[in-house]
């Protein structure tokens, strides 16, 4: 579980499965989820570590297109317009990006949006 702080009071600011399973929500404050449960692992919130964390998965990402982009504090943005083909299809690809970074412990979630107008010239 991370936790980070809002005002006078540090809060859980990210939760893994366990941590859900024990009914433990994200916002709820460090103090009360001890109460119910003392012996919780809590790690401080490194916004800063997270950036270069978010950073190098970007530039990890660039063997699937060139166009990738950070979307916000905990998202990428991959634009595989003319790349897809390289790796079997846009679900193949998908399946692969997800299957790799679940190989290095990620917990990702991911969409694709498909452009069916767009024209393809021979």
């Amino acid at each position: 579980m991370i936790s980070h702080r809002d005002s006078n009071a540090q809060r859980i600011a990210a939760l893994d499965e366990r941590a859900e399973a024990l009914k433990l929500k994200r916002g709820m404050g460090i103090a009360d989820a001890r109460a119910m449960h003392p012996s919780i692992d809590v790690v401080e919130a490194d916004p800063e570590a997270d950036r270069r964390l978010l950073e190098g998965l970007a530039d990890w990402c660039d063997r699937y297109t060139p166009l990738v982009a950070i979307d916000g504090e905990d998202g990428l943005f991959l634009d595989v317009t003319g790349c897809t083909h390289l790796f079997g299809g846009e679900r193949a690809m998908q399946d692969e990006i997800l299957t790799r970074f679940f190989q290095q412990g990620f917990d990702v979630r991911a969409g694709l949006a498909v452009d069916r107008h767009q024209r393809r010239v021979a």
